[in-house]
C-alpha cells in the first residue's frame, strides 16, 4: 500500500480517493492489530478478548470485500462492503465504551422507573438502524448500477421501505433523546447521549431529503459532485447514528435497570 507511486495519485482518475481510502483501510488494520496486542496483555475479560478478536476478523474481512469489489467489479459486493464497514464501525465504538473507566467502574446499575419503557425503544432503534442502513445501500447500489448500464431499476419497494424505516427511526431517535433529557437528569452520560441522538438524527434527516431529492432530479449519466458529497455525508451520518444508538442501549443497560416489584408493591386480592 505504501509503495504505491504518490505521483499517480491524481482526483481526475479517482486514483487519489480509492487508494486514499485504502490507506486508511491499513490503518485502520494496523489499529486493530494494536487493539489486539494490547487487550490480551492487559484485560483479563475473556469476553472482551473475543470482541477484539471478532473486530479484527471483521476488519480483516472488511478489506478482503474492498478487494474483491474492485477486482470483480462487483456492485454487490460494495453493497455489503458498505453495509458492513458500518457494522465494524459500531463494534470498534462499543470496544472503546467496555475499556472506559466508567464501565469498569464496581458501582452497580440504580434501578430507575423509565428504564422498563425506554429499553425496548432503544433495541427498536439500533434494530430498525440496521435495517435502514441496508435498504438504504440497496437503493444507492442498484441506483449506481442502473446507472452503469447493467438494466437494473431501483425496486420501489425498496425505496418506500427505505422510506418507511426511516420513519420509525425518525419516530424513535426524537423520542428516546427527549425522554433521555427530562428522565436521567441525575446520569449525565445517559442524557447527554440522549441531545446527541436529537442533533445526529435531524441531522440525517435533512441529508437524507436533499439526497433523495438530488438522486430524484438527476437528469446527467454520471452524479454531479454535490449529489454525491450529500448521499456520502448521509451514508457516514447513518453510521454514526448506528454507533451512537448502539452506544445509548450498552450504556443504558449498564447504568439504569427496570425497578422491581416489591412485597410491599403488591397489593393483596380478597
Amino acid at each position: 500500500m505504501l509503495l504505491y507511486p504518490m505521483r499517480e495519485m491524481t482526483a481526475d482518475t479517482g486514483v487519489f480517493f480509492e487508494h486514499a481510502h485504502r490507506l486508511y483501510g491499513m490503518l485502520v488494520g494496523t489499529g486493530a492489530l494494536t487493539l489486539l496486542v494490547f487487550g490480551m496483555l492487559n484485560d483479563q475479560r475473556k469476553w472482551l478478548r473475543v470482541l477484539v478478536v471478532l473486530l479484527l476478523t471483521m476488519i480483516c474481512i472488511q478489506g478482503l470485500m474492498g478487494g474483491l469489489r474492485v477486482t470483480e467489479t462487483s456492485t454487490v459486493l460494495a453493497l455489503v462492503h458498505g453495509v458492513f464497514g458500518q457494522l465494524v464501525f459500531s463494534l470498534a465504538l462499543l470496544i472503546a465504551a467496555f475499556s472506559t473507566y466508567r464501565w469498569l467502574s464496581p458501582r452497580p446499575s440504580a434501578e430507575h422507573p423509565a428504564a422498563a419503557a425506554d429499553r425496548p425503544l432503544a433495541y427498536a432503534l439500533v434494530f430498525f438502524l440496521v435495517g435502514q442502513l441496508i435498504f438504504g445501500a440497496c437503493v444507492r447500489h442498484l441506483q449506481t448500477m442502473a446507472s452503469d448500464g447493467v438494466g437494473l431499476e431501483i425496486p420501489y419497494w425498496a425505496v418506500m421501505v427505505h422510506i418507511t424505516v426511516g420513519v420509525l427511526v425518525f419516530a424513535l431517535a426524537p423520542l428516546l433523546g427527549f425522554r433521555s433529557g427530562s428522565v436521567y437528569r441525575s446520569i449525565p452520560l445517559l442524557r447527554g447521549m440522549g441531545m446527541a441522538l436529537l442533533i445526529v438524527v435531524s441531522l440525517q434527516l435533512v441529508l437524507g431529503i436533499v439526497a433523495l431529492v438530488a438522486i430524484s432530479a438527476r437528469v446527467v449519466e454520471n452524479p454531479p459532485i454535490w449529489e454525491v458529497i450529500f448521499t456520502s455525508m448521509h451514508q457516514a451520518t447513518g453510521a454514526l447514528l448506528l454507533g451512537l444508538s448502539a452506544l445509548f442501549l450498552v450504556w443504558h443497560l449498564r447504568l439504569v435497570r427496570p425497578e422491581t416489584k416489591r412485597d410491599s408493591d403488591v397489593v393483596p386480592v380478597h
